[in-house]
């Protein structure tokens, strides 16, 4: 990977799978640079049309992209004071489609602090989590569980503690 600052608040990062150029408002680099479909430029502000059209890829606010061999989701986040503002910034987790392995994502996860973490894996067949699952589980240091079909998320019922739950296919 290579990432280059482009100047101002603009950063490019490359890879194998394909480039991304990052800019919180907007401002893109000259439109002969990084001319090509496996080039993604994401704001975190700002709208769709505000930017300009070419053979690359705009993404504007929060969503789960699939470009090229990129996988990219857009959080949204309050971009002020939520008692002040109603506008959102988008904070934009970008992976290669492969993704991530076991050791890697525990990396990811102890940086974002994340209050739950649902990870994806469960085996229905078997009745137990896939072996990267459980490799991923214990990184996480999860040593017993309880797989549920259904979860229910509210801001007001995170814990302060860091949570990870299992899910399991619902049974008809």
């Amino acid at each position: 990977m290579e990432i280059r600052w482009l100047g101002n608040s603009t950063f490019e990062v490359k890879s194998s799978a394909g480039a991304v150029v990052v800019d919180h408002q907007g401002a893109l680099p000259k439109q002969s640079d990084l001319e090509d479909q496996n080039t993604v430029f994401v704001f975190s502000k700002g709208a769709r049309a505000n930017h300009p059209v070419g053979k690359h890829n705009v993404l504007v606010g929060p969503g789960e992209y699939e470009i090229g061999g990129l996988s990219i989701r857009g959080v949204a986040t309050p971009a002020d004071d939520p008692a002040v503002s109603r506008e959102i910034n988008t904070v934009y987790i970008v992976t290669e489609s492969q993704g991530l392995e076991p050791d890697e994502l525990t990396a990811v996860i102890r940086n974002l602090e994340p209050k739950m973490i649902v990870p994806s894996g469960y085996d229905a067949d078997a009745g137990k989590p896939s072996a990267p699952m459980q490799r991923l589980l214990t990184e996480l240091g999860v040593q017993a569980f309880e797989a549920t079909s259904k979860l229910t998320v509210s801001k007001s019922g995170l814990s302060e503690e860091q949570a990870v739950v299992v899910l399991q296919q619902r049974l008809a």
